[in-house]
């Protein structure tokens, strides 16, 4: 992880200029434009994976975590959507450096990374929204988020870093709409998807439409099921709370 945090760092140097350079590690590193260029041959699993990036925080404390997001744009800026506990400190949210990174399809490294800022965040919900510094919207595809709660047996795609395997999709199915949990008092979507750590904050896309309904916020490690925030609730809480960054 150490050296993935290397490597961003770096890129965030020297990708902005568009340069193609060689980091300390012998990794070439190069801003290539549009992350993926969606054409008619495009499959709906390569084109959730332009919405996904992979996030790299080092805590107040020091310490390394990464976690993955899902990429939007609102108002000329661009934004990640991700699980809170990725950024989170010991007695805090955000308080440390973050890095984020995005990898093409065609890459086996990162291809863009931006430093990061936490704007807004919802503990219980276990959501943040982090502002991208000095990214272009050209290099941004903006997620596209449904509008309705998907019906149990709805196909889905889950992306993201699962125990750092950058650019991950697995498939399965809504197995559960509204579950109860423990921490929040909103319910829950569960889906089939593969996952590990890593994966918290990554985005969940149905398999027709590549429409994200929810972030990936826990695994249940008993069942292996995954638990995912809806993006409905995470809307509700952007609107009561006049988020301005809540996407359209």
């Amino acid at each position: 992880m150490k050296d993935l945090w290397t490597i961003g760092l770096l890129m965030v140097l020297v990708v902005g200029s568009g340069v193609t350079t060689n980091n300390k590690e012998g990794v070439k590193t190069k801003n290539v434009g549009t992350p993926l260029s969606v054409s008619k041959d495009t499959t709906i699993a390569e084109k959730v994976l332009s919405h996904s990036v992979t996030i790299m925080y080092k805590t107040a404390e020091d310490e390394m975590a990464m976690g993955s997001g899902v990429l939007y744009k609102k108002n000329g800026k661009c934004y990640v959507m991700t699980a809170a506990h990725v950024v989170r400190d010991e007695t805090s949210y955000g308080c440390g450096k973050i890095i984020v990174t995005f990898t093409s399809i065609e890459s086996d490294t990162p291809t863009h990374a931006w430093m990061g800022s936490l704007v807004e965040h919802n503990a219980p919900l276990d959501v943040a929204i982090i502002e991208l510094k000095g990214a272009n919207p050209k290099d941004v595809a903006d997620t596209v988020f449904a509008k309705e709660k998907p019906r149990v047996g709805r196909d889905v795609y889950a992306v993201g870093n699962p125990a750092g395997s950058i650019n991950t999709v697995t498939e399965g199915i809504v197995c559960h709409n509204h579950r109860k949990i423990d921490w929040c008092e909103q319910r829950h979507i569960e889906v089939t998807c593969n996952g590990a750590p890593g994966l918290s904050g990554g985005g969940v896309f149905t398999m027709d439409k590549g429409e994200c309904i929810g972030l990936v916020v826990r695994l249940n490690m008993s069942s292996r099921i995954l638990i995912v925030v809806p993006i409905k609730e995470i809307m509700d809480w952007m609107s009561s709370n006049n988020i301005s960054q809540k996407p359209n």
